[in-house]
């Protein structure tokens, strides 16, 4: 399957989380996208993080979706290159309601977070090699 990737923040989600549109502020020139969040949990996930204003939300991730506009996962950066800090998946590809985090479990309350640890992305790469 082929992805596309945009990096940037959520400006606009809808109160449900299943559809988002991302931009990148400090890039006006640079156009929004619009995306759907078939997962479930990822959905609520990312629903819940807006009500907050903890750092996770205002890091511009990497947002990898397909051609018909679907979110496959996240990956927030870490102090690492090419290691992130957090990666939010579905769980077993697309049709999955339930999500799987790798790294950092609970929501980044800093503006400089840690890379997961070689562990953590040895599963990750896994997981993306068997369903992305």
């Amino acid at each position: 399957m082929r992805l596309f990737k945009y990096t940037g923040t959520i400006s606009a989600i809808d109160g449900t989380g299943r559809d988002i549109i991302l931009g990148d502020v400090s890039d006006f020139d640079k156009p929004p996208v619009r995306l759907t969040v078939p997962c479930r949990e990822m959905a609520k996930y990312l629903i819940d993080r807006s009500w907050t204003d903890d750092e996770e939300r205002y890091i511009h991730a990497d947002w990898y979706y397909d051609g018909n506009l679907f979110l496959q996962y996240i990956e927030i950066p870490g102090d690492k290159p090419n290691v992130p800090a957090k990666v939010i998946a579905s769980a077993d590809g697309l049709a999955s309601p339930q999500m799987v985090v790798f790294g950092e479990q609970e929501v980044i309350i800093t503006d400089d977070p840690v890379s997961m640890s070689m562990e953590q992305y040895s599963r990750w790469r896994e997981h993306r090699r068997q369903y992305f």
